[in-house]
C-alpha cells in the first residue's frame, strides 16, 4: 500500500526505494540509510565527485564501467528505474562535456542502436531534464576524439562515429541543425513578427495562457522581436539559449548546471520544443547561421 519495510542486513546499510510505474506515474526514488554512524557525502557532493571522475578518467576506468552497468539496469524492460535515480547520471546536467562523453560512450556499447535512440535516450532526457542536442559543438569534437582514441580508430574512420551524433539528430528531426554544426550550408529565414504571430495563432489562447513564466537568460536577441511578444518569450528564448549553448556563446547564465532554477528552466526548454518543434528548430538554425 503506502508503506514499505527495510529488511535487516548485516552488511548493506544503504538502500534505494523504487515505486512501481502505474499508468505512466511514478514516485521519485528515495534513498534510505540505516546506519546511524554513516558520515558519507551528501547528494550534491556525490554528484560533484562523480562529475570530476567522468571528466578526467579515460573510458576504460571504473567510473565509466559503473555508468554502463547502471545504464543497463535502467534501460532493461520491467525494472522501471529512472536514470535520475543514480547520481552518476545526474552529473550530465552539470556541463555538456560530460553529456557528450556519456552519449558517445553509451552509443558505442549498444547492440541495438534503434532501441537506444528511440527508447533509452528519450527516457534519459525526460528523466534528467536535458537534451543531448544542447551540447556544445566543441565538446562533441573533444568527446569524439576521446572515443576514437579509446577504440584506436584510424582518422579516416572517424565518420562512422560521427554518424552516431547524426542519427540522434535525425531521430529528433534536427538533421539541418547537425548539417550547420558540420559547416554545411543551410538556408534559413529571419524570425519575424509574422512567424511569431503564426505561432501564436497555431497554439491558441488556452496554451498561450498556460505557458511557464521562467525562461532562460540569453546573450542577445539577434534581431528577433522578443519584447513585442512577451507572452511567448519562453518559446523564443528557449531555442536561442540552445543555439548559444551549441555555439558556446559566453554567458553568465548557461543552461547547464546544478540548481533548482536551472532544472526548472531546462524543463521549460524541453516543453518549448514539445509544443512548437518547427519554430524551435527554425530559431536554432537562424541563430547558428548568425555571426
Amino acid at each position: 500500500n503506502t508503506n514499505y519495510r527495510i529488511p535487516f542486513n548485516e552488511t548493506i546499510k544503504q538502500w534505494i526505494i523504487i515505486s512501481p510505474n502505474k499508468n505512466g506515474y511514478q514516485l521519485m526514488p528515495r534513498f534510505v540509510n540505516t546506519d546511524p554512524n554513516y558520515t558519507g557525502l551528501d547528494k550534491n557532493e556525490r554528484i560533484q565527485f562523480y562529475s570530476e571522475q567522468l571528466l578526467k578518467d579515460s573510458f576504460d576506468n571504473k567510473i565509466w564501467n559503473q555508468l554502463l552497468d547502471l545504464f543497463k539496469i535502467c534501460s532493461k524492460n520491467g525494472y522501471d528505474i529512472p536514470f535520475s535515480t543514480f547520481d552518476q547520471f545526474r552529473t550530465l546536467t552539470l556541463n555538456s562535456k560530460i553529456a557528450a562523453k556519456t552519449f558517445l560512450f553509451l552509443s558505442v556499447n549498444q547492440v541495438n542502436r534503434e532501441t537506444f535512440l528511440q527508447k533509452d535516450i528519450p527516457e534519459m532526457e525526460k528523466d534528467l531534464g536535458i537534451c543531448f542536442h544542447w551540447i556544445k559543438l566543441e565538446d562533441w569534437k573533444n568527446a569524439l576524439n576521446e572515443v576514437c582514441d579509446f577504440l584506436k580508430v584510424e582518422p579516416q574512420n572517424i565518420y562512422r562515429y560521427l554518424g552516431l551524433i547524426s542519427e540522434y539528430m535525425l531521430e529528433n528531426s534536427l538533421g539541418e541543425v547537425f548539417n550547420l554544426m558540420m559547416g554545411n550550408t543551410v538556408n534559413t529565414n529571419h524570425i519575424s513578427h509574422m512567424q511569431i504571430n503564426t505561432l501564436r495563432a497555431q497554439l491558441g489562447e488556452r496554451v498561450l495562457n498556460e505557458l511557464p513564466c521562467d525562461s532562460p537568460r540569453i546573450h542577445g536577441d539577434y534581431g528577433i522581436p522578443i519584447s513585442q511578444h512577451r507572452q511567448v518569450k519562453l518559446l523564443i528564448k528557449s531555442p536561442i539559449a540552445v543555439a548559444e549553448s551549441i555555439k558556446n556563446v559566453p554567458t553568465e547564465y548557461p543552461i547547464w548546471g546544478q540548481d533548482e532554477i536551472k532544472n526548472t528552466i531546462r524543463r521549460n526548454i524541453q516543453y518549448s520544443q514539445y509544443i512548437s518543434p518547427e519554430f524551435y528548430k527554425n530559431t536554432i538554425l537562424n541563430i547558428l547561421n548568425s555571426n
